[in-house]
């Protein structure tokens, strides 16, 4: 019975033994991970609150079109009994451009070009068929088409701008006109929209235009680039400020107009507060891994010009192992020293080169 006491009480002191001594390991290995262990650490992008301003605008495609222009057509069955004018010719108010056999001329109402003429004298007409139009090239408008959405935003005399998408050309005017009627029938109605353009020649109607319409701006505000902005699981913005020790904390922040790229900051910093993003992370090598104690046991080593014997022809060896490559040899007298080292032939065992003399030849008849 004592015996199997004692046994009992050395068994529990070896589990005592076994769990302090565990303990100390675990402690040292909580100790020594850091250095031995690669640890991955955040990366982190900087921004500065600036003070500036933010303009939102409405980008709407448009189309160039004649502020002026009339159509001619003929009311009856006739004929075309004479033609004054000539496509592309110039006119002016109140000049006769074609008479009809029935008695009736047809006269332009405004200063312009003929820029579609579509009979000659002689003609036969019909009602309603087109025998001219009349345009002013020199007074051209945009039109374009804005949603139910939007059309609030706009009002008359709003500055825009008017991009001509071929010619790269930029023109600044105002809203002329709205038509509160909507233009569709869809299920979303559309109003059609007009700006007067002063431009040169080179701008003719049906080109392609783009309309730029500001909505809201606000100057003198705390500004920052959307991209230094955090959202919480409630889609809350904050930024990342840090604190005297350095550790990054959440500051949640009021916003206001943005444009996409820059968002007004109406309450959270001031301006000049440097606020963080995290933009991912990296892995920092251990202080204790493998490559830095080989580095700090051999240092560095880099290879500045290798000759290897991979790079001899043929696959020949390097002159040290006494040998030469297949197929060259060394002249008479020559060999290799003690190093490996080629030497040079014994001049006094080299025989001397004859002088060259001259071949005697023999005559047919056997003279020399």
């Amino acid at each position: 019975m004592a015996k199997r006491k004692k046994r009992g009480k050395r068994i529990v002191r070896r589990l005592l033994c076994l769990a302090i001594v565990a303990a100390a390991l675990w402690i040292a290995w909580d100790q020594v991970k850091p250095l031995v262990v690669a640890e991955t650490i955040p990366v982190y992008e900087q921004y500065s609150v600036e003070t500036g301003e933010i303009e939102t605008s409405m980008s709407l495609s448009g189309q160039i079109e004649l502020r002026e222009s009339e159509t001619f057509t003929a009311s009856d069955r006739t004929t075309v009994q004479e033609v004054y004018v000539e496509a592309d010719q110039l006119v002016s108010a109140g000049d006769e451009l074609i008479r009809l056999a029935n008695g009736e001329s047809i006269q332009a109402t405004i200063d312009g070009t003929v820029t579609e003429l579509n009979v000659s004298r002689g003609d036969a007409v019909w009602p309603q068929m087109t025998l001219a139009t009349v345009g002013n090239l020199d007074s051209l408008r945009v039109t374009t088409s804005v949603d139910e959405y939007d059309v609030e935003d706009i009002q008359v005399g709003q500055a825009c701008s008017v991009t001509v998408v071929s010619l790269g050309l930029t023109f600044e005017t105002q809203i002329e006109h709205i038509n509160r009627v909507s233009s569709s029938s869809g299920s979303v109605a559309r109003y059609t929209v007009i700006a007067d353009v002063d431009a040169p020649q080179s701008v003719l109607p049906g080109m392609q235009a783009t309309v730029t319409i500001p909505t809201q701006s606000v100057a003198g505000v705390n500004v920052l680039p959307v991209a230094a902005l955090s959202f919480d699981e409630d889609g809350e913005p904050y930024v990342l400020m840090q604190d005297a020790d350095g550790a990054y904390q959440r500051v949640t922040v009021a916003t206001g107009l943005t444009d996409g790229m820059y968002v007004e900051i109406t309450d959270g910093v001031e301006a000049g507060d440097v606020v963080f993003i995290q933009t991912g992370t990296q892995t920092q090598e251990s202080a204790l891994s493998l490559e830095a104690a080989y580095k700090a046991l051999f240092g560095e080593t880099t290879v500045i010009n290798d000759r290897s014997a991979a790079q001899m022809p043929n696959g020949a060896e390097a002159a040290s192992s006494g040998e030469m490559p297949e197929g060259m040899q060394l002249p008479d007298g020559a060999g290799f020293g003690a190093q490996g080292e080629a030497s040079a032939p014994d001049a006094s065992q080299t025989p001397a080169a004859e002088p060259d003399t001259p071949q005697q030849t023999q005559n047919a008849d056997g003279g020399m």
